[in-house]
């Protein structure tokens, strides 16, 4: 009974919630924080929708370590080098110093690394709250620091 209540009650609230209203209140406060000419690094599944502009997944920055043997995640981002890096719950999930499954390890950004970077490297400029996806960071990369 309660898995057919459980049931119910997630196919009554899915409709319900508008998540694409979300989406483009998410991809407005984006663009207000950013330029058109602006390279973004970001999640490839929900911040596609910022079109025309060059754009890179996260994990590109795994796959160039796996490419580029030895090299860490700032020689990552310098050979990308994108002007704005966009931090949503889903990425900020593989941003982690501890160990979990293979697929999870798979794509784990060491989170010393990475913050030292942002702390050193970024500027936040802006942050809100993302309804379904969570706390969003936009932080613009100074390159005229390398």
């Amino acid at each position: 009974m309660a898995l057919i209540l459980g049931a119910y009650l997630s196919s009554v609230y899915l409709p319900i919630h508008n998540y694409q209203k979300d989406y483009h209140k998410a991809i407005r406060r984006i663009r207000n924080s950013i330029n058109p000419s602006d390279v973004i690094m970001a999640q490839q599944v929900y911040w596609l929708g910022i079109t025309n502009q060059k754009y890179y997944s996260w994990e590109e920055l795994i796959y160039y370590q796996r490419f580029a043997s030895g090299s860490t995640i700032e020689d990552a981002l310098i050979e990308f080098q994108p002007d704005i890096l966009i931090l949503d719950d889903h990425m900020r999930y593989f941003i982690s110093d501890n160990e979990k499954d293979d697929f999870y390890n798979s794509l784990r950004i060491p989170a010393s690394e990475f913050n030292n970077i942002l702390d050193e490297k970024a500027e936040l400029i802006s942050e809100f709250e993302g309804d379904f996806y969570g706390l969003i960071q936009v932080y613009r990369l100074d390159w005229n620091s390398y």
